[in-house]
């Protein structure tokens, strides 16, 4: 089984962070991640699309397809 750390790694190296795709999360697939808010925030404020509460919620999204065994690799 592929370790966590490699799995999330896979998901979130070198991806897409725009409003529509995060990290490997698309908005079409998942519209209700909590992460989408912070996003506009981000966007309305003018700021970079980073922050730490976007990796914790990054990391709980790929944690619980990790845990279902969801791997999409």
């Amino acid at each position: 089984m592929v370790k966590f750390e490699d799995y999330l790694r896979s998901k979130t190296n070198n991806s897409i962070k725009t409003l529509s795709s995060f990290c490997g999360i698309k908005k079409t697939e998942n519209p209700k991640w909590k992460g989408w808010a912070i996003l506009n925030e981000l966007k309305r404020k003018g700021m970079p699309l980073c922050s730490e509460h976007l990796d914790i919620l990054v990391y709980n999204f790929y944690s619980l397809k990790y845990i279902s065994g969801k791997l999409y690799l």
